[in-house]
């Protein structure tokens, strides 16, 4: 039966092995039919006092150690070790109901030490034989140590202002309360801000760090001395808190500013910082934008320092690190109101931060380049008539005037009965006599159209039979010639589209709205 059973376990083990999951105590007992009760749980101290890192103990205290289970006495009392160098660290064991384990030292503790408590984990048992999982270490000190370190002096002075004027070739000082551990304390000990490379040096009783710079400080530029709490004195208590010296080797402190402009339309110029809310006209579609600040400044990446709205595409770029550039990667909006918003997040070259943010609403319509089409004037007359009608040298049969009413429906009417050609004269003004596209989206002829609304009956087929333009100076003159033109009073709609996907110039301004018109054939 015995052999019976071994072979039974060898083949479940050759089976783990198999797979990559290594089996633990709950898989080997599961095979064999048992489970993981409370029995095999493994044990762990729940308590300690003297708490970990506890300071100022008294010297008449007892470790007192509580397990999460009953535990083996003998093995515990031989796996507990307590070490303090020049300290006493002789104790008499006693126990409270096999959980609590209480170490008394009959001559005390000594004072001015550090005690560690070290359990080793493979000899600390309970009385079901599980072993803890882990080695435990707590430490305390006790009474006479002189507490946490602290920073009694440093070189710039302690103080809770930015000194200014710092010798660019003067070495920092750090004194502390009591002789501290070198290794973390160099660690603790850094200088911020710009370049700034040093060696620590200490005294012999290493109560005095030395900052021994190897190249001179930056002129202008302001550094923060920081010391961290991972400094610890010689005894291993960490410092008592963090310190901060902000100083810099400026003799004047400026605080920067900024400048925003534009590159095509008229100059801005200086700028009312928040909550003043600057306002311009006259911006350019085509306009970039540049941000000139008062002193050199930190270089950085923007991102959502500086925004608009609605947005606008584009990127931003340094000319040197005064100079601040935003090129849209298409043109402004002819006739949209946009917010410019520039945050405090900006830094001087000597870590000086801006202190006032700015706002400023500008609106697209310089008057050469982003001022949308509007029309002036449209002018109706009968051009020919068939040689059956008294044909007669007429003036103009219609004039429209803008602006105009848009609840008024406006109408041409050719003079003579049977017309067989009608030309409609539109004159437009655009920003700059800049001249309407010819060709591409948006151009002039696709945006005219003319088509049967009512009326007849309908003997031909009306149609556009030729569009006339000639770019010049203001105001552009479209003549749009229309053909096929039916009697029997057939009404037409003439119409000029407008909008984004209606007449364009050629510098993308739109028509505002559609210009439709009720023609008469008669």
């Amino acid at each position: 039966m015995m052999k019976t059973t071994i072979i039974f376990v060898f083949s479940f083990v050759l089976l783990f092995l198999g797979c990559s999951k290594i089996p633990n105590e709950g898989d080997i007992l599961g095979l064999l039919g048992a489970r993981i009760e409370d029995g095999f749980v493994y044990p762990k101290v729940l308590f300690v006092n003297p708490s970990s890192e506890a300071t100022q103990v008294p010297i008449d205290s007892p470790i007192i150690i509580d397990f999460s289970k009953p535990m083996d006495r003998s093995l515990v009392e031989s796996a507990i070790s307590i070490s303090a160098p020049g300290g006493n660290t002789s104790f008499t064991p006693s126990w409270v109901f096999d959980t609590r384990l209480i170490l008394n030292f009959s001559a005390g503790l000594t004072q001015g030490k550090k005690y560690e408590i070290n359990l080793n984990a493979s000899s600390t048992k309970d009385k079901d034989g599980n072993r803890m999982a882990k080695n435990f270490i707590s430490s305390f000190y006790t009474i006479g140590v002189g507490g946490a370190p602290t920073v009694v002096a440093t070189n710039p002075p302690l103080s809770g202002e930015l000194q200014l004027g710092w010798p660019v070739g003067s070495d920092l000082l750090v004194k502390f309360s009591q002789p501290m551990d070198p290794v973390s304390t160099n660690n603790a000990v850094t200088i911020e801000g710009a370049s700034a490379l040093f060696t620590p040096i200490w005294d012999s009783s290493f109560r005095e760090l030395t900052l021994r710079l190897k190249s001179p400080l930056n002129l202008g530029a302001t550094y923060r001395l920081r010391v961290n709490v991972n400094a610890k004195s010689a005894l291993g208590i960490p410092l008592d808190k963090e310190y901060l010296i902000a100083f810099s080797t400026a003799t004047t402190l400026e605080i920067p500013t900024v400048i925003a402009d534009v590159t095509v339309s008229p100059a801005w110029g200086t700028i009312n910082p928040d909550p003043f809310i600057n306002t311009f006209t006259g911006a350019s579609k085509f306009d970039n934008f540049t941000f000139n600040f008062s002193t050199p400044m930190i270089i950085k990446n923007i991102n959502g320092e500086i925004k608009f709205s609605p947005g606008i595409n584009g990127h931003f770029e340094w000319t040197g690190n005064q100079l601040l550039r935003f090129i849209p990667s298409s043109p402004l909006i002819t006739g949209q109101q946009y917010r410019l918003s520039i945050g405090r997040d900006f830094t001087s070259a000597s870590g000086v931060g801006m202190n006032q943010s700015y706002t400023i609403d500008f609106l697209v319509d310089e008057p050469t380049t982003s001022v949308n089409i509007s029309p002036v004037q449209i002018l109706g007359k009968s051009f020919t008539a068939s040689p059956a009608c008294n044909l007669i040298v007429t003036p103009i049969d219609q004039t429209i005037n803008f602006p105009i009413d848009p609840y008024i429906a406006y109408e041409f009417r050719p003079r003579y009965t049977c017309p067989e050609q009608y030309e409609i004269e539109l004159l437009f003004q655009t920003a700059g006599s800049a001249r309407l596209k010819l060709t591409g989206d948006n151009n002039l002829f696709d945006a005219i159209s003319v088509n049967y609304l009512s009326g007849g009956p309908v003997t031909s087929s009306i149609f556009i039979q030729s569009v006339d333009y000639l770019p010049s100076a203001n105001p552009q003159r479209v003549k749009v010639r229309l053909g096929g033109i039916s009697g029997n009073l057939a009404r037409y709609v003439f119409k000029v589209a407008g909008g984004t996907s209606g007449l364009h110039d050629i510098n993308e301004n739109s028509l505002s709205n559609d210009l439709e018109f009720v023609f008469y054939g008669n």
